[in-house]
């Protein structure tokens, strides 16, 4: 039988925000307490046992169909990261923004305005950009064995005014998706994976 150990975990998964992968893998993925019905493993287009991020009216319990326009929202524990491996581990997390949605239409930037984060943000007044980052190797975290992260998305679209979002034929914002393939990597902490 083996150990359960792994050196390294690249996971590639869809995102409507979606990611994907299973509670009881070596590197669990599983619903966050505070947000986690925006990363359930039931809903929208994901199979039973397979985590989703979905901020997009799909989860059966959020009253909402998206994040604010001209708005900061942050959404602290919507995911965990955990370590259910032998050793400890280096996470961090890389994402895409979808193409032929509403970034290529109004040429915003919605990559450089969204941030997965660790942790919890501040919650006095002015609500501000959370400063703890997972994105990026840059920013990795160590993970110990049996322990998780609590991971956050904050989505910042202040300073945009209605006329800067692409709008379909009537006029209506749009609502397409525009984030996709987020990628959660793992590595041994003595950099030993790649």
């Amino acid at each position: 039988m083996g150990t359960g150990a792994f050196t390294s975990v690249t996971a590639n998964r869809d995102a409507e925000i979606d990611l994907e992968d299973d509670a009881n893998a070596y590197l669990a993925l599983t619903p966050g307490n505070d947000n986690g019905w925006a990363a359930s493993p039931t809903v929208g287009n994901s199979a039973n046992g397979v985590l989703a991020i979905e901020m997009n009216g799909q989860s059966q319990t959020s009253g909402g169909t998206g994040v604010n326009a001209d708005a900061l929202s942050v959404f602290d524990d919507v995911f965990r990261i955990g370590n259910q491996a032998d050793s400890g581990k280096q996470v961090w997390i890389e994402f895409d923004e979808a193409s032929g949605s509403t970034t290529n239409q109004s040429n915003i930037n919605y990559k450089a305005r969204t941030d997965f984060y660790v942790g919890s943000h501040q919650s006095s007044p002015p609500l501000q950009r959370p400063s703890n980052s997972l994105v990026g190797s840059s920013n990795a975290q160590t993970v110990g064995t049996g322990n998780n992260l609590k991971v956050g998305i904050s989505i910042d679209l202040t300073g945009l005014s209605p006329s800067d979002y692409a709008t379909d034929s009537n006029g209506n914002l749009d609502t397409g998706q525009f984030l996709r393939d987020i990628t959660i990597h793992a590595e041994d902490v003595s950099g030993s994976g790649t």
